[in-house]
């Protein structure tokens, strides 16, 4: 069966409040797996419960199919990689890095083998005799990683762990810890409330909202095939505009942006999603005001007005637009993406009645 992970119905409940409800999911083993979502939406509580340190209300945990739902967290077969650090002060890098071997009393041979080939992996061979106080952030994120290497655990678990980071190193710590967890062959479950890190990282993404999944699938099928309207405005950078389409007075205008004249009959509550990278500025189509120009270097991000609805638009390079100045919109019909009144498309539908 391998090193996969399986949670089943997963549950949290703090007194009348809810924070997992019946959250399942796989994943496969020597992958990486992304939960995803906003603040609150219990992506570290199931981190926490998977590894033990919170007690699940309901549910089962399967770790190479043993139940490990009330299992002690040592005797898991997990490693995990904290927001904070939490680093000794007191203690060499080296020391630290070994400190849980030596409380499973792994012999001293043994622990410096491993000590070598961990800080090898993640650069630290020179550095094992400072204190983490003469370590960068990105350096003593790099002791919590060569940690949970040593321990040389199946199932490596990550919370927020370069959250602390600026963004370049936030961008060089990602690519390094996707290509150990593909040297290793590591089954790892990281948690991110960063969009942009779940599509540059992740085998499998599970987007959260409100304790419970909204879609789980490869981080192209959630950019590519939204199922519901929330996935369509959180994935994306910037996330795809949704108008709503009973609240603009004149649909001909939607339609004359994309020579497409299928819109629903009825399009009461329904929400027309169109991403700003498939619009382009053209002689007609959909009349809309320019709000701002955000030049970024490589593109611009344009926000315009459609009536009473705001829109966004990508282009590369500078946007030669002025502040107020009226344009006209167009996209590719395979471009729209509609959704109902509960925020799901028709399929969702067909399948969530």
């Amino acid at each position: 069966m391998g090193n996969d992970l399986q949670v089943v119905c997963l549950e949290k409940r703090w007194g009348d409040f809810t924070a997992v409800d019946r959250v399942s999911f796989t994943v496969a083993e020597s992958t990486l797996c992304v939960l995803l979502g906003p603040s609150g939406c219990g992506k570290s509580t199931i981190l926490r419960m998977i590894a033990g340190l919170e007690e699940a209300s309901g549910g089962s945990i399967y770790i190479a199919g043993r139940d490990v739902t009330t299992i002690d967290p040592a005797r898991r077969g997990v490693s995990m990689v904290f927001q904070s650090y939490a680093l000794f002060p007191h203690l060499s890098v080296g020391e630290n890095i070994v400190f849980g071997l030596k409380v499973r009393k792994i012999g001293a041979t043994e622990r410096a083998a491993r000590l070598r080939q961990a800080a090898e992996l993640v650069g630290l061979a020179e550095l094992l005799e400072r204190k983490p106080a003469q370590l960068s952030g990105g350096q003593q994120q790099r002791v919590a990683l060569a940690r949970a290497i040593v321990s040389q655990q199946p199932v490596c678990l990550m919370d927020e762990p370069l959250s602390n980071l600026d963004a370049k190193l936030r961008s060089e710590m990602r690519s390094e810890i996707r290509a150990l967890q593909k040297r290793l062959g590591l089954t790892m479950v990281y948690v991110t409330h960063d969009q942009i890190e779940a599509m540059t990282m992740a085998d499998q993404v599970i987007l959260l909202k409100d304790g419970r999944v909204e879609q789980s699938g490869p981080p192209h099928e959630l950019y590519e095939r939204p199922a519901t309207a929330f996935t369509a405005g959180f994935i994306g950078a910037p996330p795809m505009n949704l108008l709503v389409l009973d609240e603009l007075p004149n649909l001909n205008e939607i339609k004359a942006a994309t020579d497409d004249m299928s819109l629903p009959r009825s399009p009461a509550g329904m929400r027309y999603g169109v991403r700003p990278e498939d619009i382009e500025l053209a002689e007609d189509g959909l009349s809309a005001r320019v709000e701002a120009v955000d030049f970024l270097g490589a593109g611009s991000i344009i926000t315009l007005h459609h009536q009473n609805q705001q829109l966004l638009a990508s282009c590369s390079g500078r946007a030669a637009l002025t502040i107020g100045q009226q344009v006209y919109l167009r996209w590719p019909p395979e471009a729209v993406h509609l959704f109902s009144a509960n925020g799901r498309t028709e399929a969702e539908e067909s399948i969530h009645p």
